[in-house]
């Protein structure tokens, strides 16, 4: 599991997760993106948020694998 120093948050994010009335939910959400987008931890999460994970990870998946390719490429490169 490779670490980063940031990642990218679309504003579709934000504007899905604010939609939901939990604050429990919403921080959970929160939490995943930033767990997965930095230290690509998985969630385990249910319900709505499981939901919404679903629609969100690609984004997160595709950035984390150009991310992990550029970081090979540069250990290549060294």
């Amino acid at each position: 599991m490779k670490e980063r120093d940031y990642m990218p948050f679309f504003k579709s994010f934000e504007e899905a997760i604010n939609d939901i009335q939990d604050t429990g939910v919403q921080l959970a959400l929160y939490r995943a993106i930033v767990r997965y987008g930095l230290y690509g931890e998985e969630p385990a999460l249910t319900g709505i948020a499981s939901t919404l994970w679903k629609l969100i990870y690609p984004n997160l998946k595709n950035n984390r694998k150009q991310f992990l390719n550029r970081a090979r490429w540069k250990t290549q490169d060294a």
